[in-house]
């Protein structure tokens, strides 16, 4: 015969009500349960700065202004800073987000990156760098010589050879660039012209006075 004692207690309204409240809540999934399982919402997490995504807090600032915002976009935009642009156009899409936060330096040094780009942007290609005797010599040598035709190859051999008098010779046997050099000396001697001739179309500087 079972002992009805420990049945009892093991079945006390207590322990019955405990039972049942466990099945009832394995039925349903419970909001916190839920939360843990997505994806984070940017208000649970630390405020950061959206530059460099470092969360010293002492030194953040709030994006409290259109300007400020747009600076930031403008500027990711300059330097191809595709990441934070991205963190930027995703917050400014979510509803949710939390308040947008930046380092005064990270700021200041994003800002200084964009304008010198735009700087080089404007400023259009370096002028190629040639040395001044040198150069002044061969000038000199165009347009004292009775030759109407200068190939350009001997004019960079001579280049070359005046380097290493001065004992500074080219570190590179390509050099001076033959298209740089050339382009170069047109513009200091505007009454001669570019032109390819022969087989192996070896360039040439040619007066005008001779193809006119």
């Amino acid at each position: 015969m079972p002992n009805i004692t420990v049945c009892r207690s093991y079945c006390s309204s207590s322990r019955l009500q405990r039972i049942t409240e466990r099945e009832d809540s394995g039925d349903q999934v419970s909001p916190k349960k839920l939360c843990s399982c997505s994806t984070p919402s940017s208000a649970d997490k630390s405020p950061c700065c959206v530059v460099c995504e470092g969360q010293d807090c002492h030194n953040l600032h709030k994006v409290a202004t259109d300007n400020v915002d747009s600076n930031l976009k403008s500027w990711a935009k300059t330097t191809k800073n595709f990441q934070l642009l991205g963190r930027l156009i995703a917050q400014a899409a979510d509803t949710h987000a939390a308040d947008t936060y930046y380092h005064l330096q990270c700021y200041t040094q994003l800002r200084n990156s964009a304008q010198a780009k735009k700087r080089k942007a404007s400023a259009g290609p370096l002028e190629p760098h040639f040395n001044s005797i040198a150069i002044a010599q061969i000038v000199a040598l165009v347009e004292d010589s009775e030759d109407s035709v200068f190939k350009v190859s001997a004019l960079r051999q001579f280049y070359r050879t005046v380097m290493e008098d001065q004992g500074t010779p080219c570190s590179d046997t390509r050099e001076p660039h033959s298209t740089r050099f050339k382009e170069y000396l047109l513009k200091l001697l505007p009454e001669w012209t570019d032109f390819s001739q022969g087989k192996n179309k070896n360039l040439s500087l040619v007066h005008l006075a001779l193809i006119l």
